[in-house]
This record gives structure tokens, sequence and C-alpha cells, in this order.
């Protein structure tokens, strides 16, 4: 079989053992969907496993897989409209976005990319943008007047 040829770990579903099912009654059931890692990363993360999930709206079964690791998760860029507002930001994002990265393939390259101009970006809209909220505070006090 080509997962023991590549050396590749097979990890059991926990739950079901199955990821399909032909109907209600589960009368034909196999298993179409598995997670397979590499020995390294069985090393790595020893206590991985796979856990099938129900579904009532499909034949098939999701799978997910879990390890006793926390990984840390990155915060999402947020592209703020107002930025648009201020002249020559689409020239500063240019500029940015042409700035070479240490990546050679593409997928790495344009991660680069969108993580330094969220970085820049950031701090960009604090310099330019950070007085907006007293003035906009102000603006509503007027308002209630």
């Amino acid at each position: 079989m080509i997962i023991n040829q590549l050396a590749l770990v097979d990890y059991p579903i926990g739950g079901y053992s199955f990821t399909w099912s032909t109907g209600r009654f589960l009368q034909n059931m196999d298993k179409l969907d598995r997670f397979l890692g590499s020995l390294a990363w069985d090393s790595k993360f020893p206590n991985t496993y796979v856990k099938g999930l129900a579904t009532d709206i499909s034949h098939h079964f999701p799978i997910i897989l879990y390890n006793d690791v926390n990984f840390y998760v990155l915060k999402c860029f947020k592209f703020e409209k107002m930025w648009f507002i201020e002249v020559g930001f689409k020239h500063l994002i240019i500029s940015w976005w042409i700035t070479p990265t240490r990546s050679n393939d593409s997928v790495s390259n344009f991660s680069q990319k969108i993580r330094n101009i969220d970085g820049i970006a950031q701090f960009w809209c604090k310099e330019h943008f950070f007085s907006i909220r007293p003035q906009r505070e102000s603006c509503l006090v007027k308002l209630k007047l």
C-alpha cells in the first residue's frame, strides 16, 4: 500500500470508523477520507487523533484532526475603508506591495507581503488617524446639544 511505502501514519477515526454512508440506516459504510501524517509529525505531536463527526444533512461524515498542542493564532488583517479617504494611500499600498520579500515560492511571497502590509498599514493608521477619535467624540457631544 502507498501509505506504507511513503512511511505515513494513517490516524484511526474515533467516534465513527467511516466517513460515508448510503443513507439513514447506515446500510453501506466506507472510509473515504483520512488524515495522513509523516513519522516526523507523529513524533513531534504524539497525541494526534482524528474524530468522526455526526451529520444530518449529508451522506458524508466530516472528520476533524486534534492534538494536545495549542497553536498560536495570528490576528486577521483588517483593511479599514477610511484609509481610502487619505490622499496618496493607494500609492503607499503599491510601494509597500512591490517591496521584495525573501520568499522563493509564490504562496510564501504573497503571505509575507500581506503580513508586511498589515504591520505597516496598522502603524500608518495610528499615525494618520489617531487624532480622529477625539474629533469624533467632540462632534458627538456637539450633536447632542
